[in-house]
C-alpha cells in the first residue's frame, strides 16, 4: 500500500525547511497554506501572526521542495474593495507568489471572535455575497488557466455565522456573472 498523494495545509509561519522536509518525509505532495492576505495591514488587523514576507518565504521554501503549492485567500479583511480585487491581482502578477491552486474565502463573521466584537460595535462591515461574487468574477480575468480555484466559499451553515457572505453556492454567482460579462 503506498499513499499517492498527501495534502497539508498550514500557515506560512509554521511552512518553513524544517516543517516542509518533515511534510516530505511523511509523504505529503502538496501544501496549502494559509497566507489569506497580500497586505500586512490586513493580517495585523485579524492578528493572524504571520506577515507577507513569512508567506513569500513559506510559497519558496515549500516549492523549491517539490511541492504544489495552493493558497487560502480572504476576501472582505479590510474595508477596501478595490483593495480585494488588487491582491488578489497580485497573487498572479507577482512572481513571489503563483500558487498553483487557490480557494477563495470571503471573510465570515462568527460569534466568539474579535471580529464579531467589531461588527456589533458598526466597526467592521463585513463583505456582501454581491461584492464576493463581483470580486471573484473580475478576478478570474487574470487568474492564468493552470490555477485551479479549488473552492470558493467555505460550507458553513449559515445558523452559525453571524454575518457575511452566507451563501454556500457563491460559485455558481460567480460562474453566472462571468458568462454575463
Amino acid at each position: 500500500v503506498r499513499c499517492v498523494a498527501l495534502v497539508i495545509e498550514t500557515r506560512p509561519d509554521c511552512g518553513k525547511l524544517e516543517e516542509g522536509n518533515e511534510i516530505l518525509r511523511f509523504g505529503g505532495t502538496r501544501i496549502e497554506i494559509g497566507i489569506q492576505s497580500v497586505y500586512d495591514e490586513d493580517l495585523i488587523f485579524v492578528k493572524r501572526g504571520h506577515s507577507v514576507q513569512e508567506s513569500i518565504e513559506s510559497s519558496r521554501i515549500l516549492r523549491d521542495l517539490g511541492f504544489k503549492i495552493s493558497f487560502h485567500y480572504m476576501l472582505g479583511l479590510s474595508q477596501d474593495r478595490k483593495k480585494d480585487l488588487l491582491g488578489l491581482k497580485e497573487l498572479f502578477t507577482n512572481p513571489d507568489f503563483r500558487p498553483d491552486m487557490i480557494k477563495i474565502y470571503p471573510c465570515l463573521v462568527m460569534p466568539g471572535t474579535e471580529l464579531y466584537n467589531l461588527w456589533k460595535n458598526n466597526e467592521y462591515i463585513p463583505i456582501s455575497v454581491e461584492e464576493s461574487a463581483e470580486i471573484i468574477s473580475e478576478a478570474k480575468r487574470f487568474i492564468p488557466e493552470y490555477c485551479r480555484i479549488q473552492r470558493i466559499q467555505r460550507d458553513i451553515p449559515e445558523t452559525v455565522i453571524a454575518s457575511g457572505p452566507k451563501k454556500t453556492n457563491l460559485r455558481q454567482d460567480v460562474e453566472k456573472l462571468c458568462k454575463e460579462k
